[in-house]
């Protein structure tokens, strides 16, 4: 029994050719975000005042931050809680948005925020065991409320050796921070398997994986996609149009046939 096999039709062509189109567009604007919203927060940061308005202090002063009451609120916040630990909140996710606007991809997403995490609260606790110095505006230690809880109650816990615990949370912080950012070699590098469970080829080397790479950098953008779409379905229609021309003219030939057949002697 034959098969009848059916044409995409020009919208089905378009849709499947758009949807991994937006999906890479929509990945690469995620990580503008992120390394925007990273850029901001260290400029925020940079620029902090203790005298400007936040939540716990009202003034009409105006704000010397350089993203204004917004980023001096954020920027307060943020050393309240972190202290100088709250440096280590912007490193991470401007490195993922770079990975995102270059790659499209960022593999083990939830354990990079897990460390990320792990190693801004160690990063606290670190600042939180250093001695303040006398230009340091806050109550708290350098390390924001945060550092002075995890330091206090590790430092009950180790008991002896609490005078330890600042080099333990800098072991940590470094450990966690290098993972959650791991910019090296094989973090460009799948693993074995694919993204959906499935094996990966073998590396081809040679002329063969360099012409691929170029294939896959040459990606075509919406503008030929729609340009290609646009010229199939102006083809159809004038083969449609065709068609239906002679269907109409071929009654019109046999009936001029047959009256002059009649009319010859």
């Amino acid at each position: 029994m034959r098969s009848l096999r059916r044409s995409a039709s020009p919208y089905d062509t378009f849709v499947d050719s758009l949807r991994p189109f937006l999906a890479k567009r929509l990945t690469e604007c995620g990580g503008l975000i992120l390394f925007t919203g990273a850029v901001a927060l260290t400029v925020a940061l940079a620029t902090w005042s203790i005298n400007d308005p936040s939540l716990n202090h009202a003034t009409d002063q105006r704000a010397h931050n350089v993203l204004g009451r917004p980023g001096a609120v954020v920027a307060d916040l943020a050393m309240q809680l972190l202290g100088l630990g709250s440096i280590a909140l912007a490193l991470p996710p401007a490195l993922w948005g770079v990975r995102l606007m270059r790659e499209r991809d960022l593999p083990h997403g939830g354990l990079r925020i897990v460390l990320w995490f792990v190693g801004v609260l160690c990063a606290s606790a670190v600042a939180s065991a250093l001695p303040p110095t006398d230009r340091w505006p806050l109550p708290t230690g350098m390390g924001g409320v945060a550092g002075d809880a995890l330091l206090a109650g590790t430092r009950m816990l180790v008991g002896p050796l609490a005078h330890f615990a600042g080099f333990l949370f800098a072991a940590s912080a470094i450990l966690s921070l290098t993972a959650a950012c791991r910019v090296t070699k094989p973090d460009f590098e799948e693993d074995e398997e694919g993204p959906y469970g499935a094996a990966r080829p073998a590396p081809r080397s040679g002329r063969a994986s360099t012409h691929e790479e170029r294939h896959d950098a040459d990606e075509p953008s919406l503008g030929i996609l729609s340009l290609g779409a646009l010229a199939q379905a102006v083809m159809r229609g004038r083969a449609s149009l065709r068609t239906r021309l002679e269907s109409w003219q071929a009654p019109a030939d046999e009936a001029e046939g047959l009256a002059y057949a009649g009319a010859s002697p």
